[in-house]
């Protein structure tokens, strides 16, 4: 296992969404529009860890509307 901290510390956010252009919802879809991942770690909410075959790939901040994706 990962340690969450330690994934979205070390890995700066790399994309913002402007929330003026779209609601919460799809402002988080247009984020996950840009990753490959099969579940959505939510340990850490508001910030949302996104895990594929059980590793973390990105994370995305519900509330600042960014996050990083490789």
């Amino acid at each position: 296992m990962y340690d969450i901290d330690k994934f979205v510390n070390t890995n700066k956010s790399n994309i913002e969404i402007d929330e003026s252009n779209f609601g919460e919802d799809q402002a988080k879809a247009k984020f996950e529009e840009s990753i490959k991942f099969d579940n959505i770690n939510e340990q850490a909410f508001p910030v949302l860890v996104y895990e594929m075959n059980t590793k973390a790939v990105a994370w995305y901040d519900l509330e600042m509307f960014m996050g990083y994706a490789p």
